[in-house]
């Protein structure tokens, strides 16, 4: 049994290991000390063979790319726009860039939106973008880069509210009508921030038609922001009509959210909803008890997966688990 604890253990600890985001979890810590130990950055002679070599994926993981890095990225990139424009993947993860860097960088494919035009996947993961940085990228977004962008990794940049709400005021540009992934882990973002990026994307029809996962564990969301995310953004005008996998665990959500999540069920809301992560908030067995009969009655259809326990087990939690199980049983 020990030996089986431990490989847990590791399971969640290790990075490189697809279940750690399966469950929200980023191990800060860890990537401090990534950061410490990464390679010596590229030099502006490095960027610009990078981009001579015509990659389709551009891979700067974990290269200690700080402000000043991120600015001569910016400069290759506007130096050689026809070769840049065939990528369809850019990684920076796990480096430093922060707000200063960020603006560089969105400048620069501001000034010339053949730069990246053909990405679809952006990945910024573990760096320190701040609202100003966050705003500076839905700019450049809003105004035209990017327009094919399906899967965008924002987890553990710490730019709140500010950050989030510019995002929301991108969305009705259409700059993100192909975004299939958005992932928002550990930024600080709070109730503010997501009412204003609901309001905008419940602003129109549709917004956010191709959404399928959206990322919210580890922030600072409360019934107020969630409310609104479940009643304007999911259901009301089928704004987010094909998501599937909602993540909102270690936040501050109570049973006012399981009211919601009930009503827009009912309203005929998230339909589509395989991944449902509530664990770790303020529910209690009332809101569970929500949960639990509108799964009974059928709500949810395609539901898989639900985490609902609230720092240990309980009835509500269990009885949650319950039903979910016993209607996933063949008829005899």
């Amino acid at each position: 049994m020990a030996d089986e604890d431990s490989d847990e253990d590791d399971l969640f600890s290790n990075l490189e290991n697809d279940s750690a985001k399966l469950f929200g979890l980023l191990n800060i810590d860890a990537l401090d000390e990534q950061r410490t130990a990464a390679a010596e950055p590229p030099t502006a002679e490095e960027y610009d063979e990078i981009l001579a070599a015509q990659p389709v994926r551009i891979d700067l993981r974990r290269r200690g790319i700080g402000n000043d890095e991120a600015a001569l990225f910016g400069t290759a990139l506007l130096q050689q726009p026809a070769l840049s424009s065939i990528c369809t993947e850019l990684d920076l993860d796990e480096n430093s860039i922060g707000p200063a860097g960020a603006v560089a960088l969105a400048t620069a494919c501001a000034d010339n939106y053949a730069v990246l035009h053909q990405l679809e996947r952006l990945s910024l993961s573990g760096n320190a973008l701040g609202g100003a940085g966050m705003v500076a990228l839905a700019d450049m977004l809003s105004g035209g880069g990017w327009p094919r962008l399906l899967h965008c990794d924002l987890n553990a940049n710490d730019f709140g509210d500010a950050g989030l709400a510019a995002l929301g005021r991108a969305v009705p540009s259409g700059a993100l009508g192909s975004l299939k992934n958005l992932y928002m882990d550990r930024n600080a973002i709070g109730d503010a921030g997501l009412v204003a990026f609901a309001a905008a994307v419940s602003s129109g029809p549709g917004m956010l038609p191709c959404l399928y996962e959206l990322w919210l564990s580890n922030n600072d969301i409360g019934d107020e922001g969630a409310t609104a995310l479940l009643r304007d953004a999911l259901g009301s005008g089928g704004a987010m009509a094909n998501l599937g996998d909602l993540r909102m665990q270690y936040n501050r959500v109570g049973d006012a959210t399981a009211t919601a999540l009930a009503a827009a069920v009912d309203g005929g809301a998230l339909g589509n909803l395989w991944y449902l992560g509530l664990n770790d908030n303020a529910l209690t067995d009332g809101g569970l008890g929500e949960l639990r009969a509108c799964l009974g009655v059928g709500g949810l259809p395609r539901l898989e997966f639900v985490t609902v326990a609230q720092g240990c087990e309980s009835a509500g939690s269990q009885s949650v688990q319950d039903v979910l199980t016993h209607r996933r049983k063949p008829k005899t």
